[in-house]
């Protein structure tokens, strides 16, 4: 009798086709680079080599003697197409329950069917052919699946299998239904048996009392009995492996969920009311304070953002997980048919989960990354946060993936049969999808997003396009649609698609504009857009400034208004009298750095790009125009050397013309407007001081709340004092800012706010806050370079873990 592995092992030599030109070099140049990555898993498995007398029972013989089947089993048994499936295996998609009745199936050989129209393996499924080979081992020809179907005595032996081992396992209709769909196969379009299971017993005249055993030379005319050890064997096969891929479907949906609700779950956390004491703690000692206490310069990188305590904690969490679901939840069920050993059985599921957690946080990465992400609407956590896990996910999910690659790999090359495995289309579209994803970690370093952000944009995207295509040619190449594998890249497919159809919609909801650039110095710039209004921030395209039309940078709205007619953002007493707006704005769209805890933060996340103004006289009448948004540029290099190359003088304003400019896109707006002025009316009773600590081009984060703290009425709003300590390198940024608040407001001035302007000298953050945080009560309010806000940071939390009553507000002046 040819053996389920003998029978596969066919399949797998008559489905191989050469490939040439191209695909033999990535193929060689990606397994060389495949070959690093398993070094270490090779090692590992030498030494755990145990000693035994026998040379065959060494891991490295277990390895090479089982390779075929497992790799042939669980690769080439899904080659062809099969029915679709929807959803995952154990909630939707059925693989071989009842256990009983596909054990039955492939326990009982059909070498002996009298069937004349004998077809060839090539192709096939095998739970197509595993049942009836006319010829004996060693054949490639087995009976057509019609010949099957019609075939009475294999039908009756089958049956009767069932009844005797089924019955207080799964009920008849559920045998019927398997019966009726599984019987013969997945393929599409198949027949079904021509007996029903019901009818197949009925037709016993008597019971079966003949083994039908390997070798056998008569031809089966008669149903026969299921030999019993085989049986265990291919039911133990059978049950284990679908247990264990339902527990892979579980584990990755338990992954994708938990990392998406607990945000969610720690934000609601907000609603409960803390005593000012205990929320002052769990800020300074487990949420706000920054996890190293003292900063961090890397070479070739410069200073980096250390992560706080609260999202140390949650990164910590989605590493744990993904270690925990990687290594919990097997076990080996031997005899087995698929697997002579339990190291090679567990060393299997090991691999196939791997791929399966790489597969789940897919759609977790694309999450956290995107623009839009739903999170931002329905937590208090910052963007820079959620770029932050996105980072720690793309790389736990590229570990995962060349875990599973290399593992493969190894029992392929420990079998012998890796060079014709490897002209497989799945195996060399897996290859890409590893190698590509492997390729993008280092292609995103910081180093390498500073010096040439807008290569590093477009190469990040074009690189994980293609991962995605590599891993759905993988999983398409191999299972088809059979098994589920492809809903995980259906769900990453949607996010993006989300993300990228509201980007669609905001990009196209102010239409082609014009774009005004005033040259207020050499260091800065002044960008007006006419007509629209915005808040946070928005994203800016300049299409004929380079070839590269799709382009777009972050800034941060200064000012949307309309001049001569007051502020057009709402206004301070407006959030204050109507607590069910403010409540709302501080739901929707937070995105302060505090990092991660349970308390209600209120800021917008607003990316600081170097904003700028003139000198432009503030006794002049501002110019009469149409409401626009005001942004300011740091002149650089890239971008804003050619927004500066196209400049006017900001002189102009005063002559009353406006400038044609140039074209702009703007993709806006992000960030929830009011959110700071619900944080400083919120916190008033508990935060009576306020306190803000900029650095440079950082002020325009907080220039619309502090514009409308220059007025503000005692008796709806208690607060003790509002300071301002601004260090900026030239004077021209300070009159241009104090120029836009004349503009809006057409008052001169800071008004209540008490302010400290540094031109030549670093503000001295110990001292400052050393004496503000001596009042009772202090909001702080960071932005501005990443030294400042690093500084700044572990000055507040060590007056906060000393007992100072404060809160922190932090805004990331980059990502």
């Amino acid at each position: 009798m040819l053996t389920r592995h003998q029978r596969l092992d066919a399949q797998c030599q008559d489905t191989l086709t050469e490939k040439g030109g191209f695909q033999d070099a990535l193929r060689d140049v990606s397994s060389c680079i495949s070959l690093l990555l398993t070094i270490l898993l090779t090692n590992l498995i030498q030494k755990n080599n145990y000693k035994t007398s026998s040379q065959e029972n060494s891991p490295a013989m277990l390895i090479s003697s089982a390779c075929a089947i497992l790799f042939a089993d669980y690769a080439l048994a899904h080659v062809t197409a099969g029915r679709t499936g929807y959803g995952f295996i154990g909630y939707g998609i059925n693989m071989y329950h009842p256990w009983c009745a596909s054990a039955c199936r492939d326990s009982i050989s059909t070498n002996g069917l009298i069937c004349d129209d004998t077809v060839s393996h090539h192709g096939e499924h095998p739970h197509d052919t595993s049942m009836g080979m006319k010829k004996r081992a060693g054949d490639n020809e087995s009976p057509s699946v019609e010949c099957i179907a019609s075939n009475v005595p294999y039908l009756q032996s089958v049956a009767y299998c069932i009844e005797t081992h089924c019955e207080d396992e799964t009920a008849v209709d559920q045998v019927e239904d398997w019966w009726k769909r599984w019987m013969l196969g997945r393929a599409v379009n198949q027949p079904i048996p021509n007996l029903t299971f019901s009818q197949s017993l009925a037709s016993l005249s008597t019971a079966p009392n003949v083994t039908l055993g390997d070798g056998a030379e008569e031809v089966t005319t008669l149903p026969v009995l299921v030999d019993e050890e085989t049986y265990v064997m291919n039911y133990n096969a059978a049950a284990q492996f679908e247990t264990i891929e339902e527990t892979h479907a579980r584990y990755g949906i338990i992954l994708l969920v938990t990392c998406a609700a607990i945000p969610i779950a720690i934000s609601a956390l907000s609603w409960l009311p803390y005593p000012a004491s205990l929320e002052n703690k769990l800020r300074a000692h487990l949420f706000d304070a920054p996890l190293l206490a003292r900063p961090v310069t890397l070479p070739w990188i410069g200073p980096v953002n250390v992560p706080t305590r609260g999202q140390s904690l949650f990164m910590l969490y989605i590493i744990g997980m993904n270690i925990i679901l990687s290594a919990a939840g097997y076990r080996s069920k031997q005899p087995n048919a698929w697997f002579p050993s339990s190291r090679m059985e567990i060393s299997t599921y090991v691999a196939n989960r791997a791929g399966v957690l790489s597969f789940a946080n897919v759609p977790l990465l694309i999450l956290f990354a995107g623009r839009n992400n739903i999170l931002l609407s329905l937590t208090n956590w910052s963007h820079s946060t959620f770029l932050l896990l996105h980072k720690v996910v793309a790389v736990l999910a590229t570990l995962e993936a060349c875990l599973h690659s290399a593992m493969y790999l190894q029992f392929k090359v420990a079998d012998g049969t890796y060079e014709a495995e490897s002209k497989l289309d799945y195996w060399i579209w897996g290859i890409v999808g590893t190698l590509v994803m492997s390729l993008l970690l280092p292609c995103s370093i910081r180093a390498i997003r500073q010096r040439a952000y807008e290569v590093f944009l477009i190469t990040h995207i074009l690189l994980s396009i293609i991962a995605i295509v590599g891993c759905w040619y993988h999983i398409i190449y191999r299972f088809s649609h059979q098994w589920g594998y492809d809903t995980w890249l259906y769900t990453a497919i949607a996010v993006w698609a989300f993300d990228r159809l509201v980007r669609f919609f905001k990009f196209g909801r102010f239409g082609l504009k014009r774009a005004i650039i005033y040259q207020i110095d050499d260091d800065y710039l002044r960008i007006y857009i006419p007509g629209i209004k915005a808040h946070g921030h928005v994203y800016v395209y300049f299409p004929t400034l380079t070839w590269r039309v799709w382009e777009n940078h972050p800034f941060s709205v200064a000012s949307s208004m309309r001049a001569g007619l007051g502020i057009r953002s709402g206004a301070l007493a407006s959030a204050i009298e109507q607590n069910t707006d403010a409540e709302k704005a501080l739901e929707v769209g937070s995105s302060d750095d505090h990092g991660i805890h349970p308390f209600r933060s209120s800021s917008t996340n607003t990316l600081a790009k170097s904003p700028a103004h003139n000198e432009a006289s503030l006794h002049q009448d501002p110019p009469q125009r149409s409401t626009g948004i005001t942004l300011f540029v740091r002149n650089q290099s890239g971008l804003t050397r050619l927004l500066s190359s196209v400049s006017v003088p900001l002189s102009t304003l005063s002559l009353g013309c406006i400038p044609s400019g140039i074209p702009a896109f703007v993709e806006g707006s992000y960030g929830a407007s009011g959110h700071h002025i619900s944080d400083v009316a919120y916190g008033a009773d508990r935060y009576p001081n306020v306190l803000f600590l900029i650095g440079g081009v950082g002020i325009t984060a907080f220039l619309p709340l502090l514009r409308d703290l220059r007025r503000y009425d005692t008796r709806i709003l208690p607060l003790r004092s509002v300071t301002l300590y601004w260090g900026v390198r030239t004077q021209a940024l300070v009159d241009a800012v104090e120029h836009l608040l004349y503009e809006s407001t057409l008052e001169l001035g800071w008004g209540m706010i008490e302010t400290h302007v540094s031109l030549t000298e670093r503000l001295d953050i110990e001292d400052i806050l050393e004496k503000q945080l001596s009042k009772r009560g202090t909001m702080v309010f960071v932005c501005g370079p990443k030294e400042f806000s690093n500084e700044a940071r572990r000055v507040v939390m060590r007056h906060a873990g000393q007992g100072a009553v404060v809160k922190l507000v932090d805004e990331k002046f980059d990502w």
